[in-house]
């Protein structure tokens, strides 16, 4: 191979390289198996697509088409790629982009995700970070393209959802009304005010604590025991199908059955 192959890379080693350079282009670009017009894994797929040709420095518009086609696993979107792709070629990716919206997507997905964050709402299972971060996810995908839902919408949406002690802290600090509203501040406040509240409103259960212990002589706990046995047909006092009317039974037992 001349020097000229080897400064230009248009010798037979030089397309081997290119070659396996673009082989490893492809190997570890995201995929997309469907569901067909599920909107939140198409719209996660694109922005994986996006991120893909940043990083790998991928920039040719044609490249871009060739390197989607072996991204798509997912029947519709194969067959659509199969029969127009050619169309596409010399034209910007947008194009192309732009018709994979259009056919994987249901028409209003849009609106639909508008609706959806309109009723946003903190589970009481779930801590206030998560519910931010749910709401952030939901807001990326309205914005994907073009920005139609705000940060400071975006506050007062999540706002509304949230346990009326949380809201009355908000409310009381008057975190929406800042000026110069930024939601990672508003974020890191509510997460404040969020720790310092109770948690027995928030805390879900957890099967894994110790089990509570009872006051043998609490008429609560008495009552508990006495109900049991009545579900099972047990004695009052011996606790076994003594066939005897619970309370009748000789011999009174204490409830430890000693």
């Amino acid at each position: 191979m001349t020097n000229e192959d080897r400064q230009s890379g248009s010798g037979e080693s030089g397309l081997v390289v290119k070659e396996m350079l673009a082989a490893m282009l492809l190997l570890d670009g995201p995929k997309f198996q469907g569901p067909f017009q599920a909107v939140e894994p198409f719209l996660n797929w694109i922005q994986g697509v996006q991120i893909h040709f940043t990083t790998r420095a991928i920039t040719n518009n044609d490249d871009k088409l060739h390197v989607i086609g072996t991204l798509l696993e997912e029947t519709n979107l194969l067959s659509l790629y199969a029969n127009e792709v050619g169309s596409y070629m010399g034209k910007p990716w947008s194009d192309f982009k732009a018709r994979l919206f259009e056919y994987s997507l249901p028409q209003l997905w849009r609106e639909d995700l508008e609706e959806k964050a309109q009723h946003l709402a903190m589970m009481d299972s779930e801590t206030f970070i998560t519910y931010s971060t749910r709401a952030r996810t939901l807001q990326s995908m309205i914005n994907f393209n073009k920005v139609t839902l705000l940060d400071c919408a975006l506050a007062k949406l999540v706002v509304y959802g949230m346990p009326r002690d949380l809201k009355a802290k908000v409310r009381e600090w008057q975190l929406l009304e800042a000026t110069n509203f930024k939601y990672p501040t508003f974020e890191q406040r509510c997460c404040v005010f969020y720790k310092t509240l109770p948690r027995r409103r928030f805390q879900p259960a957890n099967p894994s604590s110790p089990l509570q212990t009872y006051d043998r002589n609490d008429p609560d706990f008495v009552w508990r025991i006495h109900a049991y046995l009545d579900l099972v047909g047990r004695c009052h006092f011996c606790k076994k199908y003594c066939g005897n009317a619970a309370g009748t039974t000789r011999k009174k037992r204490s409830l430890d059955g000693k």
